[in-house]
Formats: structure tokens, sequence, C-alpha cells
């Protein structure tokens, strides 16, 4: 199972060090990698979310997390299994999404 760590603040920038402490604590629960999103500084609330990840069906980066959108908007981290990944993905593609 993997490990998430996640923080927000409405007084201070959230410092990255900060962050990669509370992953460090996690990483018993995701030894195949690590992932850091810390939103950018001048938007409140400051927001950064912390990922230790457990591969276990995509090992490829492309699985990499906490995901985020291109340009950052949203990010996600998720810890789970979608079981129809198959048939919602031909959709997206259907949809225009990049495949």
């Amino acid at each position: 199972m993997c490990g998430i760590a996640g923080i927000v603040s409405a007084e201070a920038p959230i410092s990255k060090r900060r962050l990669k402490a509370a992953m460090d604590e996690l990483a018993h629960r995701g030894p195949d990698g690590e992932g850091m999103f810390v939103r950018d500084c001048s938007k409140l609330p400051f927001i950064a979310l912390g990922h230790r990840r457990l591969a276990v069906i995509d090992v490829s980066q492309s699985a990499a997390q906490p995901m985020h959108s291109d340009p950052p908007g949203c990010c996600i981290s998720y810890n789970g299994e979608i079981y129809n990944y198959v048939e919602l993905r031909r959709e997206l593609v259907a949809l225009g999404m990049q495949s």
C-alpha cells in the first residue's frame, strides 16, 4: 500500500524539506519511488502533496505520483486500483484526451 502525505497552510509557504521529512516517515509504505508537488507559493492556501509508491500494475515512470495536469492546475495522489481503466482510457481518447 502506498503512502501519501499532504500539507496545507494559510500562513507560510511549505518547504520541500518539511514535505520530504513527512514522506521519509512513510518510506516503508512505498519503496518503489517517491514524488512531490508543491503549489506555486504565490497562491493561497499553500498546498503540498507527497507520494511514496508501491508499484503493482504499472511499474513504469508514467505512473509516478503525484500526477498533475499540464499546465499545472490539478493534482492528484491516488492509492487504489481502477478496475475498468481500459474502458475509461478508450472513452477519454475518444473525447480527445492524450493517449
